[in-house]
């Protein structure tokens, strides 16, 4: 999806040791793989993975305490949790534990 929108360059992608990332690479043609650039996060560091915090204030704002009764309703709650985390930005703190 991101080739189709993107119409010239490379891509970089940085991607979690995921079993499904790499069997959507190995099924790419080569046309694609050409203009893509892939930097494999080393196994067992999810945590230098900042999306993993974010989807997890993303589930807290959006949907703890909720009840939906749809998948629109969902869509809807989600949307409203990024608008709100967007218009209330925090830096992310590393923690040492």
């Amino acid at each position: 999806m991101v080739i189709t929108h993107w119409a010239s360059g490379l891509i970089y992608l940085i991607l979690d040791n995921l079993s499904a990332h790499k069997k959507a690479w190995r099924e790419l043609t080569p046309e694609t793989k050409s203009r893509i650039r892939i930097h494999w996060l080393p196994t067992n560091s999810s945590w230098l993975n900042l999306i993993e915090p974010y989807f997890g204030t993303l589930a807290r704002t959006a949907l703890d305490n909720t009840y939906y009764r749809t998948p629109d309703d969902i869509e809807q709650g989600l949307l409203r949790g990024v608008q709100y985390l967007n218009a209330n930005p925090r830096p992310y703190v590393w923690k040492k534990i």
